[in-house]
């Protein structure tokens, strides 16, 4: 296994710990960690912090997004070269490369309002076309739009806890609790006896350990 670890500050975070309820804002997130992950020189394998990004490459290619009390993980569905010094990101099974630059377009045609809300096909494809000339990108929109994300969450939420608990319906929002999926109907919760740490939630994803157990 691969593991590689990125530190984030407070204005990478507004990037990255926003509500996520479609495709388009995983899509997003992505991209926007994608742009961190190449920032920076090749990461030093290192011990966990409470803010960070954590890559994981294995038979399993997840991120992972941590801060104190929220933790969150999406599939990440690039090829990793880190034989250089610079981290590189590729699209299977071809030698596109996933750079910064073609992050950005890939965040402009999912910013652009007109391609995300087309009703025609040809309104569709013309920010795509816009960028599409020795670029690759309808290439990588495709894969994006239709690789599994396998989006999960971990929540302490004090805050609606408290709302369910004056109502009596504490079960109904656990204070630890697992988010699975993300639109409305169909994401549920798995409640939790305690407060998990970031090691225990990658853990529950790799498929190389042993399988957690609901009781």
């Amino acid at each position: 296994m691969k593991k590689f670890e990125f530190n984030i500050n407070e204005g990478m975070k507004n990037n990255l710990f926003v509500p996520i309820r479609n495709k388009s804002d995983v899509i997003r997130v992505l991209m926007h960690s994608i742009k961190i992950m190449l920032i920076v020189p090749k990461p030093i394998r290192k011990p966990s912090i409470d803010d960070s990004i954590i890559l994981l490459v294995d038979k399993m290619s997840r991120l992972f997004y941590f801060s104190e009390n929220k933790y969150y993980s999406i599939g990440f569905p690039f090829i990793v070269d880190d034989n250089s010094e610079q981290i590189k990101f590729f699209l299977k099974n071809n030698k596109i490369e996933i750079d910064s630059d073609m992050a950005s377009k890939i965040l402009s045609i999912i910013d652009c309002h007109q391609t995300l809300n087309a009703n025609c096909s040809l309104d569709f494809i013309e920010k795509i076309e816009e960028y599409e000339q020795n670029s690759n990108i309808w290439m990588v929109f495709k894969e994006l739009i239709f690789f599994e994300d396998g989006y999960i969450r971990y929540d302490y939420d004090e805050e609606n806890y408290n709302k369910a608990l004056q109502s009596n319906k504490c079960k109904l929002h656990p204070l630890n609790h697992i988010d699975i999926f993300y639109s409305s109907n169909c994401t549920f919760k798995i409640g939790m006896d305690a407060k998990i740490n970031n090691e225990n939630f990658r853990d529950m994803m790799d498929t190389a350990t042993d399988c957690y157990f609901i009781k």
